[in-house]
């Protein structure tokens, strides 16, 4: 008859085995299992390490994990792909995986924490004992007049670095001044020959005919990270952008109180008849990742209900255009993921809901909405 294990009893078992070095060894070995009758006790720690079933462990690494209750990948924090490395010594795990760019981000972060746990005096005996043993290989590289120069260099840094609270405060506050008292007289911040040299050295970088060459690299490189970054911001809500048409037109809304923007006056009055209906709809928190021409876009959906249903307004001129074809596309995917409805609004629902809009106590508030939607509001009366 197969026994029925626990958690409880498998582990109050491995210790009475484990009393022993050699025991521990053994106990890794499938052959000790089969000594001991214990192949479904082996089993069950297979079952309850499920979670190492991605990875390419042996089943010592399963024990260990079992041992010490471990109910998730401990995965390395750097690169967050691979497994710690265990310390069977102190029955633990190490910080990393033990790759070298793991352990050279952990050591980076050790000294940090080291250096922000100092205390000032510390800091100070240990920036003179760094001058002091750079000062030796700087003299065997440079001459007196260059040595003196990195030596200040170095202390102006240090000096930098251990800089107080008050006295970073005070700088601050002594530029503000300076800058305060030439503005009062009319005069740049710099001279006018730190400004002629300021822009001779322009002139002769920017000039320079293997400029472009140079930097153009650098500064394809740096547009593709800006990209990537402004994407992942517009996607985790950090930022919206401006529409790509209309981008200037505002339709401000006030309910209650507070006011609510909008991109256009469709849009605007959409929300004030939901309002009256009793149906609360929130604006642009929805952002839905899609691809037009091998490129990747993120559709910022119009609104979204309490039942999490998709709203977006668009004219039906627009919605055979072939980027909105892929947002829309985008959005029905999502909603069938999580079993809700896109629905789209365009100018027939203005039409039907004429008069509503019309009796919408809201919208007379804000008659410039009326104004606007007026033409359309004519074609169904």
């Amino acid at each position: 008859m197969k026994k029925i294990w626990t958690k409880t009893i498998a582990l109050d078992l491995l210790k009475s085995f484990n009393s022993g070095h050699r025991s521990r060894m053994y106990s890794d070995n499938i052959a000790w299992y089969e000594r001991h009758n214990l192949i479904d006790l082996r089993d069950f720690i297979f079952d309850e390490t499920l979670f190492l079933n991605d990875f390419d462990v042996n089943y010592a690494y399963r024990l260990f994990c079992f041992r010490l209750g471990i109910t998730e990948a401990p995965l390395c924090k750097f690169c967050k792909l691979r497994l710690c490395k265990r310390n069977a010594g102190l029955v633990t795990f190490y910080k990393t995986c033990g790759d070298r760019i793991c352990l050279s981000q952990l050591k980076k972060q050790t000294s940090k924490e080291t250096y922000k746990a100092m205390s000032f005096e510390k800091r100070i005996i240990r920036a003179s004992k760094i001058g002091k043993a750079n000062s030796g290989s700087l003299e065997s590289k440079y001459d007196e007049q260059k040595v003196i120069e990195i030596k200040r260099n170095i202390s102006n840094a240090s000096k930098g670095r251990l800089r107080t609270e008050e006295t970073k405060q005070k700088h601050k506050n002594s530029l503000k001044e300076r800058k305060l008292k030439l503005k009062e007289l009319g005069q740049p911040w710099h001279s006018i020959e730190t400004i002629e040299k300021i822009r001779a050295s322009n002139i002769s970088t920017h000039s320079h005919p293997d400029y472009e060459i140079i930097h153009a690299a650098g500064r394809a490189k740096a547009r593709i990270s800006q990209s990537i970054t402004m994407k992942n911001k517009i996607l985790n809500g950090e930022f919206t952008p401006s529409s790509n048409y209309n981008r200037a037109s505002r339709v401000i809304v006030t309910i209650n109180g507070k006011k609510n923007s909008f991109r256009s006056s469709w849009e605007a009055a959409y929300f004030c008849v939901m309002h009256d209906q009793g149906i609360e709809l929130r604006y642009e928190l929805i952002r839905i990742p899609y691809h037009y021409n091998d490129n990747e876009f993120v559709y910022i959906v119009d609104f979204v209900t309490n039942d999490g249903n998709l709203v977006e307004i668009k004219p039906k001129s627009r919605c055979s255009f072939p980027k909105e074809i892929s947002k829309f596309e985008a959005a029905r995917n999502w909603c069938i993921q999580r079993n809700k409805i896109f629905h789209i609004i365009d100018e027939s629902w203005f039409m039907e809901n004429s008069q509503s809009i019309v009796k919408s106590t809201i919208i007379n508030n804000h008659p410039e909405i009326i104004n606007k939607l007026k033409g359309l509001l004519n074609v169904c009366s």
